[in-house]
């Protein structure tokens, strides 16, 4: 979403220390299915750039070594 850890943090309604955490875990830890959920509805509500974006990034995520 382009967002700076605090705003994204505030457009969710968690702590920057949650994001922070979840953005430094990445796949060593899951995140609580809760987390997801949230993530996953405020995904849902971006428009198809946001969403285009995020699917990119997954996807070169997922292809690193």
């Amino acid at each position: 979403m382009r967002l700076p850890v605090r705003a994204f943090a505030d457009k969710l309604g968690v702590h920057v220390g949650t994001v922070t955490n979840w953005e430094s875990r990445c796949r060593s830890v899951p995140i609580a299915l809760a987390a997801q959920d949230l993530l996953d509805g405020t995904l849902k509500l971006t428009d198809a750039d946001v969403r285009s974006r995020f699917a990119q990034l997954r996807d070169e995520h997922h292809a690193a070594p």
